[in-house]
């Protein structure tokens, strides 16, 4: 049923858990939300098998500082992250987690880290999945509240018409979670230790942000830099497009420094 005078924060979902384990779900339809499909909160043991997800509004599946997680032979098709993966607390990670054999299409990123990201992310494997038409990032790493992404491995991934194809950001962001008009700024969160092997990539080309123009963009940030990134076996097809202009510019403004709400990152 369609919401009205409801807040859009309090975007309804279909699917909930929180503090739960040994979550599992297989061969299912998973249609009709009005926001996040579904939600995965201080879980252990989730396994996802065969599930076919369309959900034109929001996010797929979302999963917040969980453990022990396991994704194969699902088919995605979102209007915003397919998967976004978040930790909401600095002791609670999101920490080892598969997924395999999946196709992802989605108007936004096909996987994320962060942007709320006060906990880590480590121990992820990504392999045996296509992502087609992703606008917003193929894979897509934004910790910026001070956690960790590491240890990752992404092998044997097909990419179709996605803008922004692997995206890397450390940067400092107001605290999400602060009901303060005047939110703190977090502390920059840090990359390290990832894998990228055996890719075939098309990109779009632009985006509406200010990494969109790139295939693939990393930006570390003052005392969190990026370190023991991989990349092997790598073949892109990317259409170009810039200018004159574009290759004339100087002294452009630092990522970090950017609103990046501005740009809907």
């Amino acid at each position: 049923n369609e919401y009205t005078g409801i807040a859009r924060r309090q975007r309804p979902m279909c699917i909930r858990f929180e503090n739960c384990e040994n979550i599992e779900a297989r061969d299912q339809l998973w249609t009709g939300a009005w926001g996040w499909f579904s939600h995965f909160k201080n879980c252990k043991g989730i396994y996802l098998t065969g599930l076919r997800v369309l959900n034109k509004r929001q996010d797929g599946f979302n999963i917040e500082s969980s453990q022990n997680i396991r994704v194969s032979d699902c088919h995605l098709d979102c209007g915003d992250d397919a998967f976004a993966f978040t930790t909401s607390h600095a002791s609670k990670p999101i920490k080892n987690v598969v997924i395999v054999n999946c196709y992802i299409k989605t108007r936004w990123a096909g996987v994320r880290f962060g942007p709320l990201g006060k906990g880590d992310f480590e121990n992820v494997l990504i392999s045996n999945c296509t992502f087609e038409n992703c606008n917003g990032g193929g894979i897509k790493f934004d910790p910026l509240e001070g956690g960790e992404v590491r240890n990752c491995i992404f092998s044997d991934i097909v990419m179709d018409g996605v803008t922004a194809p692997i995206v890397m950001v450390t940067a400092r962001w107001p605290d999400i979670g602060s009901t303060v008009e005047d939110r703190p700024l977090m502390p920059p969160g840090k990359i390290s230790n990832i894998q990228f092997n055996n890719m075939i990539i098309k990109s779009k080309g632009a985006g509406p942000k200010p990494d969109g123009g790139s295939v693939i963009y990393l930006h570390g940030y003052k005392g969190a830099p990026i370190r023991n990134i991989t990349f092997s076996n790598i073949d892109v097809v990317f259409p170009g497009g810039g200018t004159t202009e574009d290759a004339a510019r100087r002294n452009l403004m630092d990522s970090c420094d950017m609103d990046w709400n501005k740009y809907g990152y």
